[in-house]
């Protein structure tokens, strides 16, 4: 069990804290269950969104011990040895998790800067620092699936970037590709949009909701993306190429910059396609309001056999679950929780995190 509900006001949150969730006034979403807050921007970006108070994970082992009117501690609430143990399991894996995610977001924005400033980017850094995300994801995707709700628009480029790499190793590990294509696909995941880097930041915030003229700019950045990595003097799998320049391909011809079709497009570009329109849907940016986890996946089944083939459709799903990390949802006793993990044995009872009780298999 993971404990959780300790409500405190905003202007008392700090960096290496925990927060359980986080709705604005509209219920609308913002941070899910267990996400960690690294930096000053996220508690700025939640002041500017009208938040005053969150509820918080407690660093202590031992919360959730809470007391009754008359002073005694109540049985039901007090952790065993068993769930303190977990909880302070748990509590390392997540800082350990945060510090993997910052260093893969500072050496996709460091990369991204150089590119910018006409110098080439150290891609051994990034290489290093994808391989270490790797290895975390595909122990346990639900994890770093949670982090991928530390959003802001500040940086939305970059943490976009590693959502997609973070979801297209874990495809990848789902799918049973091998330890080394797996590094090799997330690092194409993590450098699939670094030819936006190219283009007026108006144009690609927008991603396809522009004018016809500013689409036609945007969708040259997979090939801007080749021409960055290709000029960098390390010679990518091409796989790993096919994501970067193919993952706006789609399976009817529809796609761009090439208009490739069918088995043409390999799969690595098809699998980041999905996890790159997933987080896109996602997200929130000037141009986007965000739509639920539940509601992304169901407008991506929507395409199947149209512009994703059906099969990697249905193994994407099994991998997001039916109730997706992050989704909020309405168990059978009327209490509400945030999915925190996907129970893939039994998509329909995912494990759900209440802000102010213990997290349980929803039913």
């Amino acid at each position: 069990m993971i404990h959780s509900g300790k409500r405190i006001a905003l202007s008392d949150l700090r960096q290496g804290m925990f927060v359980a969730d986080v709705f604005n006034d509209n219920d609308v979403l913002l941070y899910s269950a267990r996400t960690l807050i690294t930096n000053e921007q996220q508690i700025e970006s939640l002041k500017k969104q009208g938040v005053s108070s969150v509820c918080i994970v407690s660093d202590e082992p031992t919360f959730g011990q809470e007391e009754t009117r008359n002073d005694e501690p109540d049985e039901h609430l007090m952790p065993s040895g068993e769930s303190i143990l977990e909880y302070a399991h748990y509590q390392q894996q997540l800082k350990t998790a945060g510090i993997v995610h910052e260093q893969a977001l500072g050496a996709i924005e460091a990369s991204m800067s150089a590119v910018k400033m006409g110098r080439m980017f150290q891609s051994r850094e990034v290489v290093r620092s994808t391989e270490r995300l790797v290895e975390r994801v595909v122990l346990d995707p639900d994890l770093y699936f949670g982090l991928m709700q530390i959003r802001s628009i500040g940086n939305y480029l970059y943490s976009h970037s590693v959502n997609v790499a973070v979801m297209t190793a874990a495809f990848a590990s789902a799918l049973n590709y091998s330890p080394d294509k797996i590094c090799d696909i997330a690092v194409g995941g993590m450098l699939h949009d670094i030819g936006k880097i190219k283009l007026p930041e108006s144009i690609w915030l927008k991603n396809e909701n522009c004018s016809r003229k500013e689409f036609e700019s945007f969708k040259l950045h997979p090939a801007f993306g080749i021409d960055i990595v290709d000029g960098n003097g390390r010679k990518l799998p091409e796989f790993t190429r096919a994501i970067i320049g193919h993952h706006h391909e789609r399976w009817n011809g529809g796609g761009y910059p090439v208009g490739l079709s069918g088995e043409a497009i390999h799969e690595t570009a098809l699998m980041c396609a999905l996890t790159d329109v997933y987080d896109l849907l996602t997200s929130r940016t000037p141009y986007h309001a965000g739509c639920i986890p539940q509601e992304a996946l169901a407008r991506i089944f929507q395409c199947a056999d149209d512009e994703y083939p059906r099969p990697l459709v249905e193994q994407f799903a099994r991998l997001l679950g039916i109730y997706p990390v992050g989704s909020f949802i309405c168990l059978k006793s009327g209490e509400k929780g945030l999915v925190i993990r996907i129970n893939r044995s039994m998509l329909l009872t995912p494990v759900c995190g209440d802000p102010c009780r213990r997290s349980r298999p929803a039913s």
